[in-house]
Order: structure tokens, then sequence, then C-alpha cells
């Protein structure tokens, strides 16, 4: 399959190709494209016109059905894509670029800014290395299956609307299990060519809380003797946009609320503050990336960034605005925004 170099003003450009594609897909006349409209919503029965379309923006928003979106979720919901796998959103872009009569210019070299692009569809696209263990897909679909039942799931649902919570944990590939007595999370840890490397579980409160004490999914099954480079929690998404910023955390649960929050990012997790060094990081070397620290870690990731901006990451400190919004020596970016979503409650979100 060919990849192209879709950067930001790429994905803008194709974004202006709603009208063609809503006519293509859905026969909605175009009106043009200089300006807002309103259509007859093709998401529903609908008599009055009620769906605007903003061709300038390129999204698209129903005030009766309230379905919503922009042109490559229109395609990736009429193709049936996922546009979290890098290939099934190039696809959508090459059918988009197709429907509105442009080219793509082709990616020149094997992948994006130096990440390696699977040659075949996640998780089960290019073959394991057969040095490693990997997590199998069925296990973590498994624990897919069971996420909704899980303390976490629950919590974020009161601070966020449920279809929402359904859309990040699908994003993020996150399970669930109940086991001796507590609700454990899962947040399996996929590389960019789609593999599970590993599985970090989590029991939680019904309050959000996180007890005191965690476990790896591989070691339970086979004590992980051959275990992959560990990726950061989300890396497999850095392949569905090369040009997103990356945010990056201390905590799993984090980057899920960081996500609802400000989903222009992309949102990673190095699963613990010892993790912010170059190798663990090395995914993330030629991406504009922001720090989030816990505020008990500033010092520790102040002091790591420095010495990985020294060897060419192109790190930004985020962690002036943690001080600025911190109520307490512990708190970390999902307490801040917890805090704003419920803020009547005062309600504390601590990993």
């Amino acid at each position: 399959m060919n990849f192209y170099d879709i950067d930001e003003s790429t994905k803008m450009n194709l974004k202006a190709y709603l009208p063609e594609v809503m006519k293509h897909y859905k026969n909605v006349p175009i009106k043009g494209h200089d300006q807002k409209y309103m259509v007859c919503c093709p998401f529903h029965a609908d008599r009055n016109p009620s769906c605007e379309i903003d061709p300038i923006k390129g999204v698209y928003h129903c005030f009766g059905c309230g379905a919503s979106g922009d042109v490559f979720t229109l395609v990736a919901g009429e193709e049936g894509l996922d546009l979290t796998r890098g290939q099934d959103f190039q696809t959508a872009a090459k059918i988009i670029a197709d429907i509105g009569g442009i080219d793509l210019k082709l990616k020149d070299g094997p992948g994006f800014s130096g990440i390696k692009v699977p040659e075949d569809d996640a998780p089960n696209g290019a073959d394991p290395d057969p040095a490693w263990d990997y997590i199998p897909s069925e296990d973590v679909k498994w624990f897919q299956g069971n996420a909704n039942q899980t303390n976490l799931y629950k919590y974020l649902c009161c601070l966020y609307p449920t279809d929402e919570v359904n859309k990040v944990f699908a994003r993020y590939q996150v399970g669930g299990v109940y086991r001796n007595g507590m609700s454990w999370s899962m947040f399996p840890l996929v590389n960019t060519s789609g593999h599970c490397v590993d599985a970090h579980m989590m029991p939680y409160h019904a309050d959000g809380h996180r007890y005191n004490e965690h476990k790896w999914r591989l070691k339970d099954l086979n004590g992980n003797a051959h275990r992959a480079p560990w990726p950061l929690f989300g890396e497999h998404l850095l392949v569905t946009d090369p040009t997103a910023p990356v945010g990056l955390v201390e905590s799993e649960k984090t980057v899920l609320l960081a996500t609802m929050a400000a989903p222009d990012f992309i949102w990673l997790a190095t699963s613990g503050k010892s993790n912010l060094n170059a190798e663990r990081c090395s995914a993330i070397r030629d991406r504009e990336c922001y720090l989030f620290p816990d505020v008990d870690g500033r010092e520790t990731w102040r002091a790591q960034g420095t010495a990985m901006a020294a060897k060419g990451f192109n790190l930004y400190w985020a962690g002036d605005y943690i001080t600025r919004h911190a109520t307490g020596d512990h708190d970390d970016l999902a307490d801040i925004i917890a805090r704003c979503r419920d803020h009547t409650q005062g309600t504390s979100n601590k990993e």
C-alpha cells in the first residue's frame, strides 16, 4: 500500500471537500464552500433542514439527531474504517482526495517522522518478531469486552458523556476484569506495529481512586522473559496523525481524561515517573511534545526532559500549567481536569 504525506495543511485541505463527500455518499446538495449552510440531515428522517455543514472547517452537525463529525469520520463510517489505524486513515484520505479530484503526495521512505508504519492492519498485521513475546490480540479483545463493567469506566462516565468515554476506551483499547474482589482496568501498551508488548493492570475504587498496587499482564502469562522494547501507552496512535502535537503524562488514566478534554493532542503516558527517557520515548523524538508532569514529579521530569532535549527531542515544558492549577502536592493533570468537570463536588482524581 502507498503511504501519503498528510501534513496538517493537507489534512485541512481534504476537510474542505466535505460537501463533495456528503453528496457522494448521502446525495446531499452542494451549496458552496464559502459559508455554512443547512440541509436535511441524511442520518435521520428529517423534514426540515437541521444539519449544518461548515465547508470552511470541514465539519457537520445535526441539531436534530446530534450526528456530527468531519469528512474523515464520514468516510470511515461509510467504508467501515478505523481511523486509529494508520492504514485506514491513509485509505480514508485517498478516498476523499479521489472524490475531490486532487492528488496526494507520496511519503518518502517507509514511515512518518521515523516511525514504522505497519504493513498491514494492526494488531494482526506485520508478523511479530519471534524473539519477543506479545500479549495475544484475542486476550486484549476479551478484556476490552469487560471495560464498561469497571469502576474506572463508570467513574469517567460521571464526568463525560458515555459515548465519549466509549470512544476513548476503544481508541486506547482499554479493558478490564473483576478479580480478587477488585475492579481492575487493563491498559495495553501497543507499539506502532500494532502489537501489544504488555498491559498495565490497576484496580480502581468506585470514586476513581486507584488501589496502591498494580501488575503486568505478560508476567502473569509467562514471566516476561522475552518482552519486546516497551512503548509508551498510546504509542500506536502516532501513525494516525503525523503532525498532531503530543501531550506526555505519567499515568494511563490521565491520558483518557486529557484525550476527552483536549482532543487535538495525541496523549501518551510513560506509565511511571522514571520512564521519561530517550529509550522509552524514542517514537516521539521527531514530534512536537509537551511535558505535563505530576506536581511531585516536576523536578525529575525537568531534569530528564533537559537531558532528552540535548539528544534532539523537541520538548516543551508544560509544568507551569500544572503548578498554576494544582491544589495539592500530589496533583496531576487528571485532578485538574476532573475538578473542571465536577467542581461543585471537588472531586479528586489522583492516581
